[in-house]
């Protein structure tokens, strides 16, 4: 079965995968406002037990964090920024039953008084639904590139503010 295919497209005789498609884009959309916000629990409610997260950076070593340990230290670490922004772009998902892969983008804005950092990023992710729905098993983040720029920030209680 190519699950790539329309979901659910007439006269395929391929399932409609809609369902599982919108909870994947949830799920990715969940990881990126969790790590906003700075909630750990919604962060680690992304990942399954055991899951792992690898940090390829484009200068050092990769990082690789287990969950749910990790979400804490995430969080924490995110909190050294005034605010940030991960703005998620395109997502394709493989769907095979309860798992699938994925390949998703991101822009991610990392603001500290009037200095961004921009990071471009792909996500490369296997995912497992479980009875509470779809979580990360792996998530590797690739960096592809980094910007610096200056901004003028907005209101503290904008989107991308911790607590917005």
């Amino acid at each position: 079965m190519d699950t790539n295919a329309d979901p659910g497209a007439a006269g395929t005789g391929d399932p409609d995968l809609t369902a599982d498609r919108v909870d994947l884009r949830y799920l990715v959309e969940g990881y990126a406002i969790a790590c906003d916000t700075r909630d750990p629990d919604a962060l680690g409610a992304c990942f399954a037990d055991g899951a792992v997260l690898t940090v390829h950076w484009p200068d050092r070593a990769a990082t690789r964090l287990a969950f749910p340990e990790s979400a804490a230290a995430i969080t924490t670490n995110l909190s050294r920024y005034d605010r940030t922004l991960h703005l998620v772009g395109n997502h394709r998902a493989t769907i095979d039953g309860d798992t699938a892969t994925g390949l998703t983008y991101c822009v991610a804005h990392h603001i500290t008084g009037d200095q961004n950092s921009i990071m471009t990023i792909r996500y490369l992710d296997t995912y497992r639904r479980d009875p509470s729905g779809w979580r990360f098993v792996t998530r590797d983040l690739q960096v592809d590139w980094t910007e610096d720029t200056t901004v003028v920030p907005g209101s503290p209680g904008s989107p991308g503010s911790p607590g917005a």
